[in-house]
């Protein structure tokens, strides 16, 4: 038969054990939430803080285990512990909140310029990079047929621009004949207005020559010899044979079938004219012309002056 002393000793035994088990149980248990947490941790992006849900979904999960760890550690940790030891959810979460606000903090961190001044460097010149264009490969029957047609084409240029410089030439040529005929057409008709001018000059000579020698008449040679100064300033012709070739531009003759002569004054100076040359002299009565012959006498011969040969 027990004694009271010894079911006192039983029981305390007995809480002892379950006590010794529930700390077992909650160590075991604070180990899997750490390593929970752990795992938590590793893979949450603390990128996500910074939206709403994310932020909301973090604080809620770290509340959530550092209320279970404090809970849970409180009874299984020995009693030689620390009293102000951190937990070690609440070590890992600030380590972590430390490390995404650094990372933060370097993101957004406004760069500071460098003080130093520094030397202006050459700027390279860009270069031309070639680019490098692919080259289709054809079939065989597909550049044969664009051979063809190109030699087809090359030929059919080739004609137009023969036909072209062919009916260049043809043009230039008709161009030139045209030039050809008009020049002497020109000339012709140059030629022909200068025949005409020449013919109407003639015309009138002849016409005005014919005038005046209408002015101009035979006379006797008697009437002539007998009575010179009476018919002074009369244009007259007479007949005779030369005898004497005083200058270039005078003579004298005989009146026909006599020996009495007549002195002549041409106008111009005379070719074609000798002695005992038969003429026929017209021109203007200058009455008696006396003067000394060769034997120093003194001679009269009725004179005509600005004569000429009709």
């Amino acid at each position: 038969m027990s004694t009271p002393s010894q079911g006192s000793g039983c029981l305390l035994t007995g809480i002892n054990l379950i006590a010794a088990l529930m700390r077992a149980i909650l160590t075991t248990i604070v180990g899997l939430l750490a390593a929970l947490y752990q795992i938590f941790l590793a893979g949450f992006k603390f990128e996500q803080i910074r939206n709403k849900s994310g932020f909301v979904l973090f604080w809620v999960t770290a509340v959530v285990f550092f209320a279970a760890g404090a809970i849970l550690t409180r009874s299984a940790r020995p009693a030689n512990s620390v009293a102000n030891e951190a937990p070690l959810v609440v070590t890992v979460l600030v380590t972590r909140v430390a490390q995404a606000q650094a990372n933060a903090d370097a993101a957004t961190a406004t760069p500071v310029p460098p003080t130093a001044t520094e030397r202006p460097s050459a700027t390279p010149r860009p270069t031309s990079t070639p680019t490098a264009t692919a080259t289709a490969t054809l079939i065989a029957e597909t550049a044969t047929a664009i051979a063809e047609e190109t030699a087809a084409a090359q030929a059919t240029f080739n004609q137009i621009a023969s036909q072209t410089a062919v009916a260049a030439a043809a043009t230039a040529t008709r161009a030139a004949h045209l030039d050809g005929i008009t020049a002497t057409a020109r000339a012709i008709s140059a030629t022909e207005t200068r025949r005409a001018a020449q013919a109407t000059q003639t015309r009138e000579a002849r016409a005005a020559t014919s005038d005046y020698l209408a002015q101009f008449a035979d006379i006797d040679y008697r009437e002539l010899r007998d009575y010179a100064d009476q018919h002074e300033g009369e244009k007259v012709c007479i007949r005779g044979r030369v005898f004497n070739i005083v200058g270039d531009d005078t003579l004298q003759m005989y009146f026909a079938g006599t020996y009495d002569g007549a002195y002549v004054e041409f106008e111009r100076p005379f070719t074609g004219i000798y002695e005992d040359s038969t003429i026929r002299v017209c021109g203007i009565v200058y009455g008696e012309y006396s003067f000394q012959n060769a034997m120093g006498g003194t001679v009269s011969q009725p004179a005509l002056y600005l004569a000429f040969i009709p």
